[in-house]
């Protein structure tokens, strides 16, 4: 009877544990498949989802996830089930992206963010920008990555999330280390790490040492990067507290990552007996680190060892390094032959470091091929475009080329309707004119009877302060002013402007006569800048007058001690005028009062609209409550214009 020897024994239980694990995976599947195919609703399309996450998670085999996804995705807008479609349309963008279909990707996360948005989901918009992020990071196209994660930042944000937010930094960091700007690389950096005191310690503790372990990576990087020590304490600091963290709350990969990076640091300061404690303590949760990090240990304890001349330990660690799969990527095997060739150099083994100086020049040279491959296959995609620009510059000209006869017919068209067009304006222009003459006609008229109850008003109130004084001056004086206001009132109907002067002397004029009416009183204050040629600037005639009319007829009526203010200032190539009272104010304005500031001001508008047309000017007005809800605030700006062109305000 034959005996199992130990080795035999190993390979019966490997090839029995493989077999098993290979008829549990097949009985998922096969399971999975068996339901889909018994389900004839929307459930269907949950299956198949399952079905492509299996093949991703466990098979990681991209065409049957891709073969998957698209069946949920089908399935689902058959039944018009939009959320379970979307969910399709990911786990399909996923695929893609996995299998290098970039193009096919993002067509299905558009298809994706069309349902997220037409049903409102921000947390799917938040899902598939992130998703997107990562699908242009693979890409290599990093800007739009960049462009994506920080679209969700902005929603994390909004949501106080701030878990997801400071996840989302971290790949920005990513993205800025491998753009190589270390500026934009620490700020995000910083926004992380700032992000830690706002999340659950308990809830969010991993995120809280990935944070942390992030910031130590990229501090050590700056500060090698840019020679700066300083940089390295931070890196420390930071190493530290994701130590305390994982301590904590058991978390093995902090452990791993936090020992790893103070090795790093503490080496780097030269502190060697510390570097080579946190190594080993590293190498101790080496299964919890990405390889790259167990050969970047191992390779950091060969050149400390180095450094000593204990070269026997340089061996073994060399050794462990090449054992690792890693050990054949990237830089690795320069790396790996340069520290051999320093050793056996300082070992004066002239042939070993002979044989190792070889090794080191074929590394070179493979970076180099494998950077010049890279550069023949940039400029091959480049040349391919060059090509296809090229053939469709080719086809837009055969195809100018045929539809010559065309342009030609198109062309004899246009003249004819350029010619119609021309005749329709010239006839719309005629129009236009008409209507202004019209608007001007309407002007005058406007001005002549500005508000013809005023006068009846005014004769009213003269004929009752004859009856009351015994005095004829004081009816006479009132009479003089009032003939001199009518007297500015009509000749205002034939002269479209005059001088601030004269529209401040009628305003007040004005005024004294309205005071007879009202023996309660009220203040007009008018002020205006010393500087101000009031005897030169000149404005719209009686364009004031509908304004203080309204103010003191309805905004003071029942106030004690009415005040009107008038201000005159230049501002800039315009005149700002500023009429406020202290009446009742907008909001309490009877009827009559409002339809009265409505005729006002349409005849103010009007009178501004030709004053803009005729002079290509920006003359406005607006009308506002006062402070407070009492009182009224007229802005009139016109165009700051003189009697005569060589006013020396004008020169």
């Amino acid at each position: 009877m034959m005996r199992s020897t130990p080795g035999k024994l190993a390979t019966l239980i490997l090839v029995f544990t493989t077999g098993v694990m290979m008829s549990h995976a097949g009985t998922k599947a096969d399971s999975l498949k068996s339901i889909a195919n018994s389900q004839q609703d929307s459930l269907q399309a949950d299956t198949y989802l399952a079905l492509a996450r299996y093949y991703f998670q466990s098979e990681h085999m991209p065409d049957s996830m891709i073969k998957y996804a698209q069946l949920s995705a089908s399935v689902a807008h058959r039944f018009h089930r939009n959320l379970r479609e979307l969910k399709g349309l990911k786990a399909l963008g996923l695929a893609y992206t996995e299998a290098g279909n970039f193009e096919a990707a993002e067509k299905s996360y558009a298809a994706a963010m069309a349902i997220a948005q037409a049903e409102k989901s921000i947390e799917e918009i938040i899902n598939i920008n992130d998703k997107l992020g990562y699908l242009f990071g693979k890409a290599n196209d990093l800007t739009k990555s960049a462009y994506y994660y920080l679209n969700s930042a902005k929603e994390y944000e909004k949501l106080k999330d701030y878990a997801n937010l400071a996840t989302v930094y971290r790949n920005v960091v990513v993205i800025f280390t491998l753009q190589d700007q270390p500026k934009q690389m620490r700020l995000y950096t910083d926004k992380a790490v700032g992000l830690i005191p706002l999340m659950n310690p308990e809830k969010d503790a991993e995120v809280i040492i990935k944070t942390y372990t992030t910031a130590a990576q990229r501090y050590f990087l700056l500060g090698e990067k840019l020679d700066r020590s300083a940089m390295i304490d931070s890196a420390l600091v930071f190493a530290d507290s994701c130590l305390r963290v994982a301590k904590r709350r058991g978390i093995n990969f902090g452990l791993a990552e936090a020992y790893y990076i103070m090795s790093q640091g503490y080496m780097r300061r030269n502190e060697t007996s510390k570097g080579f404690e946190y190594a080993n303590k590293a190498l101790v949760y080496r299964k919890e680190v990405p390889e790259r990090t167990v050969f970047i240990l191992y390779t950091s304890l060969a050149k400390a060892y180095l450094e000593q001349g204990k070269f026997a330990l340089v061996n073994v660690y060399l050794d462990s390094s090449r054992q690792l799969t890693t050990s054949k990527e990237l830089d690795a095997p320069l790396l790996i032959a340069e520290i051999r060739y320093t050793m056996f150099k300082k070992m004066g083994d002239a042939a070993a470091a002979l044989s190792a100086l070889e090794e080191v020049i074929v590394a070179r040279k493979a970076i180099q091929d494998q950077e010049r491959v890279k550069l023949i296959n940039d400029l091959e995609i480049k040349y391919q475009s060059e090509l296809k620009e090229a053939k469709i510059a080719e086809l837009n000209q055969q195809s100018k080329i045929d539809s010559l006869q065309i342009r030609w017919l198109v062309a004899i068209v246009v003249v004819a309707g350029l010619l119609v067009i021309v005749m329709v304006v010239m006839y719309r222009q005629s129009l236009v004119k008409g209507k202004l003459k019209i608007m001007e006609t309407e002007q005058r008229l406007n001005r002549a009877r500005m508000n013809p109850h005023f006068f009846f008003n005014a004769l009213t109130s003269l004929q009752q302060v004859a009856l009351k004084q015994e005095s004829g001056i004081s009816v006479a004086s009132s009479l003089a002013g009032f003939s001199q206001v009518m007297r500015t009132t009509l000749d205002s109907t034939f002269d479209e402007f005059i001088s601030l002067e004269q529209e401040i002397t009628f305003l007040t004029r004005y005024a004294d006569l309205q005071k007879i009416r009202y023996p309660e009183g009220f203040q007009f204050v008018i002020h205006h800048e010393p500087e101000l040629e009031t005897h030169e600037v000149i404005i719209p005639s009686l364009i004031l007058q509908p304004f203080i009319e309204n103010s003191i007829e309805h905004g003071l009526r029942g106030v004690a001690q009415g005040v009107i203010k008038l201000e005159l200032k230049v501002l800039g190539n315009e005149l700002a005028i500023t009429i406020t009272d202290n009446g009742t104010g907008l909001a309490n304005k009877a009827n009559s009062s409002v339809d009265h500031t409505s005729r006002a001001t349409s005849i103010i508008r009007d009178r501004l609209y030709l004053l803009n047309t005729s002079r290509k000017t920006n003359a406005r007005f607006t009308v506002s409550s006062g402070m407070h809800g009492t009182g009224v605030v007229v802005s009139i700006f016109l165009p700051l214009m003189y009697r005569h062109e060589d006013s020396p305000h004008r020169q």
